[in-house]
């Protein structure tokens, strides 16, 4: 789609608890591109491994 769906899942994520929680119990790349289809955002193969790769290093402790 375009960086602006990514921008969307990552403020509804940072901005809802609930979706957050769920974010951080997701463990691979397929999990989460489940994660991202059940709530309804529209995203490439590619934006799918770029949020991927932004949410690994959050959870390591690396920041965005």
């Amino acid at each position: 789609m375009s960086k602006s769906e990514i921008d969307r899942l990552v403020g509804d994520v940072m901005s809802n608890p609930t979706m957050m929680q769920e974010a951080m119990t997701l463990k691979d790349q397929a999990g989460m591109e489940k994660f991202i289809s059940a709530k309804g955002y529209e995203l490439t193969e590619a934006e799918v491994a770029e949020v991927w790769a932004m949410a690994s290093k959050v959870m390591a402790g690396q920041g965005m």
